[in-house]
């Protein structure tokens, strides 16, 4: 272990490009399984962590998975240091279904503003859609802002990881915290997980270039809503 609403151009430009995230998966291809988002559990003591301890993994490089504690493990160090914490996963109406289709995106990012907006038990009624909006808006721009350090986000490769999955892996670490502790029948699944952040990072990738190779907090948290606007 080492230590308000968008324009009618903008939804229609972010559908298009929701479209084409999910038309270039093929049926069947593989997704992020375990990965950010997901804990670990030690399973020997070493470096001021002791076995049984288990640590939510928010980054990762070529060899290197980063945890919230600050520290980092070894990938090839699976089931020797350390392993990926089994949890129950609920049943989800995605087995089956096509990842080809972009309707499956509208009810996942639904569910998703959900989780992160109605997380007290004693909230008994759904807020209207605006309301629900600026609430998630205002979660998502802080977690944003704490992850990436300031306003914008410029994907990069790092070894094997490319620049687009530098991207999704920075958004699910972003929000890694807030879905882990989110109501657990607003709770995504794995697949629901990795489907939704895929596409998103996906989405907002392919606006990226040379003359502008950044991303910004509005961008990123504009495009997840239009998910919910364009289908």
């Amino acid at each position: 272990m080492v230590s308000g609403p968008p324009s009618a151009g903008s939804a229609v430009t972010t559908s298009a490009k929701a479209t084409n995230s999910v038309d270039n998966m093929q049926a069947g291809q593989q997704l992020q399984d375990r990965s950010i988002g997901d804990s670990i559990e030690i399973l020997v003591d070493m470096d001021g962590c002791f076995c049984g301890h288990q640590f939510l993994v928010i980054g990762e490089c070529s060899f290197l998975f980063k945890l919230e504690s600050g520290k980092t493990v070894c990938k090839n160090d699976e089931h020797v240091a350390w392993r990926w914490v089994e949890e129950a996963e609920e049943p989800n109406n995605y087995n089956g279904l096509s990842l080809n289709s972009p309707n499956n995106i509208l009810p996942i990012a639904e569910k998703l503003n959900r989780a992160i907006s109605l997380r007290s038990d004693s909230e008994t009624c759904t807020p209207d859609d605006d309301d629900m909006w600026r609430f998630v808006e205002d979660v998502l721009m802080k977690a944003l802002l704490k992850h990436w350090g300031d306003g914008s986000f410029e994907p990069t490769q790092h070894g094997n990881i490319s620049a687009k999955r530098d991207l999704e892996n920075s958004l699910r670490g972003a929000l890694a915290a807030e879905l882990r502790s989110c109501k657990p029948n607003y709770k995504l699944s794995r697949q629901e997980t990795s489907l939704l952040f895929s596409v998103w990072a996906d989405a907002l990738y392919s606006g990226v270039h040379d003359g502008k190779p950044m991303i910004s907090l509005g961008e990123a948290t504009m495009c997840l809503r239009n998910f919910t606007l364009s289908f």
